[in-house]
């Protein structure tokens, strides 16, 4: 898979400027990251991300906010502040889809809850326009969050809830780590099936993704083991579970692992370091689970090894009965963090497209070589060549794909800089997008739709207490509050837990970079 001359555009920044000098900036805002993108059968885009501002440390320190701007009639409308949901640097984590009904719906973090609200497409540029939020999730802490839409205009939604452990029998690998729930409404968001507990696991959860294919059923993948919100447990596995009748019962889950032919490689790395394999947990683990779904209903799940650097696809033919082996992406050496992830989309001829942050195989590689944003396709079961979208002196991380009138590409992202990798106190990350067509027809543009309930096992959701943000100016100790002077605590402890995880897959890298200078010297 070598790569080619790219057709995508030259990215744009979709995140407002850090510079206090611009005299039409009203706000000093602080980091941006973790945008999500959808879009309707007209074509308009619709972009989230989470961004804040610095407050008085009485009240918090830091403004939360849920940043939105979309794209209509051939261009971008200026961003705005949808929601301030916190205070305190609570990662505004968020999910946001376009439905067959007109309408924009939006799932997000409200403080430790995930609530939901949706606004007409034409009107929600205006924070007023969306319905009052109502609580999706439980009464313990929430933290991840994705949602999809079926061809009958149903919103079904999947998110991390912090699950207490029993006094009795405390669970010492992963103490308080989450679960991952599933929620459905047939109604346009009106009433909710009751919450189902799909993993079931003593490991924590990270990054749930969901897809819904030309039959409506459901297709589901998460990472199991570490859990990044609470700061415990090990990299783990990769889960794939699915709902053959929009749902109500849920197949046997499967399982991805590290293939035997990277386990070995991985293994022969470690001994020619002087490292013992009984000092991973799983040394199979693998992370950043993501998914993706033809237009035959036949899912393509895409992975990275935990403690190994190599990224690698698996396939079913069978709608996700049965799997093929997994096969490496050639030429590329996967990020070693954990809270990236990749992300798929299809065309409408059937081929799946992935975003994903890498680099490549031929490069010296060091703590500060930024990675490439990369677009690979998936066709005939097999990978092409790969295009960039992104290479420079930024750091790309989190992409998420789409497809709009099924031969428009559409990706944003964030990035971090040299200065702020990780650890800086006065991060200024930015969010990005870019373009690709594709040579390929239109597909037929669906009718919008009012969704009519159908009958299952529902409840009625009741609105929260917290009312809906409004269009008030905030007091000027706000508006011309500086940018925030510490990163937020979103997932401090986590670090910790993810620093000590990268110390081996570090320490082989290293060796093999200096076996390879002392070859060349020679």
């Amino acid at each position: 898979m070598a790569a080619q001359r790219s057709n995508w555009s030259t990215p744009i920044e979709l995140s407002p400027p850090h510079s206090a000098a611009n005299t039409d900036q009203t706000r000093s805002y602080g980091s941006s990251w973790f945008p999500d993108i959808t879009t309707d059968h007209n074509g308009r885009l619709a972009v989230t991300w989470y961004s804040g501002i610095a407050i008085d440390p009485k009240e918090g320190g830091v403004l939360d906010l849920l940043m939105y701007r979309e794209y209509r009639n051939g261009q971008w409308t200026a961003p705005i502040e949808l929601f301030a949901p916190a205070t305190g640097g609570l990662t505004v984590r968020h999910s946001i889809l376009a439905g067959r009904d007109g309408k924009l719906h939006l799932f997000y973090r409200l403080g430790m809850a995930i609530v939901y609200t949706n606004a007409p497409f034409a009107m929600a540029r205006f924070p007023q326009s969306w319905s009052e939020p109502k609580r999706i999730s439980g009464s313990d802490p929430t933290y991840y969050v994705a949602a999809a839409t079926d061809s009958k205009g149903g919103l079904h939604v999947i998110y991390s809830e912090n699950v207490p452990d029993d006094p009795s029998k405390p669970n010492t690998a992963c103490s308080g780590c989450s679960d991952l729930f599933y929620r459905r409404s047939v109604d346009g968001g009106q009433t909710w099936s009751t919450p189902i507990n799909l993993s079931q696991s003593p490991d924590g959860i990270t990054h749930p993704q969901i897809k819904i294919d030309a039959f409506d059923r459901i297709h589901i993948v998460w990472n199991e083991g570490i859990d990044t919100f609470v700061g415990s447990g090990q990299p783990h596995r990769g889960v794939y579970i699915r709902s053959d009748d929009g749902g109500n019962s849920w197949v046997d889950r499967y399982y991805f692992e590290l293939p035997s032919s990277a386990y070995n490689a991985l293994l022969r790395q470690m001994a020619s370091a002087g490292i013992s394999p009984t000092t991973l947990a799983y040394p199979k683990a693998v992370v950043q689970t993501a998914l993706g779904v033809d237009n035959q209903g036949n899912p393509l799940v895409v992975f990275r090894g935990a403690h190994y650097d190599r990224i690698f696809s698996q396939f079913s033919p069978d709608g996700g009965r049965n799997w093929l082996p997994a096969q490496e992406l050639i030429g590329l050496v996967a990020r070693a963090t954990t809270y990236d992830n990749y992300s798929l989309t299809t065309d409408n001829a059937g081929n799946i497209h992935l975003a994903a942050c890498a680099y490549q195989a031929n490069e010296q590689i060091d703590t500060f070589t930024p990675p490439t944003l990369w677009h690979l396709v998936w066709s005939s079961q097999r990978w092409s060549m790969r295009e960039v979208i992104m290479q420079n002196e930024l750091y790309p991380e989190y992409p998420k794909i789409i497809t709009s009138n099924g031969n428009q590409l559409h990706v944003v992202w964030f990035t971090r800089n040299r200065d702020d990798i990780f650890t800086s106190e006065r991060s200024k990350y930015r969010v990005w997008y870019s373009q690709r067509s594709l040579n390929i027809p239109a597909a037929t543009a669906l009718p919008t739709f009012t969704p009519t309930a159908t009958i299952f096992n529902q409840i009625p959701i009741t609105a929260t207490p917290t009312p809906a943000p409004t269009a008030t100016p905030l007091p000027a100790n706000i508006t011309q509050a500086p940018p925030m002077t510490s990163r937020p605590i979103w997932e401090s402890a986590a670090l910790i837990v993810i620093g000590s995880s990268l110390l081996i897959p570090i320490a082989l890298i290293s060796l093999i970079v200096f076996v390879r200078w002392r070859l060349t010297r020679q």
